[in-house]
């Protein structure tokens, strides 16, 4: 009898359990779907192919030298596996970024845990043609940065982070 007992409580407390687990799940996967802003319908996500050490197909120019400025990180060049034809694809590659690039896009949040306002990201892009690419430019400020944070990335992958005080 107490082992009937028991064997009942378990199962319950195992189907208790993964019910809640299921309901979890399920309510994330909706908020996440009633949440995202979307501005178009790309979604890029991608790990850099490798570091860029061609001076001859980098778009920015010559290499950055290592620990040029005090207490500053070298400009960071990488090359992406993406293509980016349009202003919206380069925004979101930065909203699904899987953590590579994280800028700190703080100054484009009405509050420190606000959202970022992707409007005003996308309002802030700059776009130029060097050597025959199209380069999306973002600068930004981190919060509790006195610097100003540029981020620069070509339509066909190439890109550069330059800010001293982290990301």
């Amino acid at each position: 009898m107490f082992i009937s007992s028991t064997s009942k409580i378990f199962s319950t407390l195992v189907g208790l359990i993964l019910f809640v687990l299921l309901v979890v799940g399920a309510y994330s996967f909706v908020i996440r779907k009633i949440t995202k802003t979307e501005l178009s319908s790309f979604v890029l996500i991608s790990e850099p192919v490798e570091k860029n050490k061609d001076v001859e197909t980098d778009p920015f120019g010559k290499q950055p030298i290592e620990n040029d400025v005090p207490h500053c990180p070298a400009e960071e060049r990488l090359k992406f596996s993406v293509t980016l034809p349009s202003l919206e694809a380069f925004i979101d590659f930065l909203r699904n970024d899987p953590g590579r690039v994280s800028p700190r896009l703080d100054n484009f949040r009405s509050g420190l845990f606000d959202e970022i306002d992707w409007k005003k990201v996308s309002e802030a892009v700059q776009i130029e043609r060097v050597r025959e690419r199209t380069v999306y430019i973002l600068s930004y400020e981190p919060e509790h940065c006195f610097s100003i944070h540029t981020l620069k990335m070509t339509e066909d992958g190439f890109f550069s982070h330059y800010g001293c005080c982290g990301r």
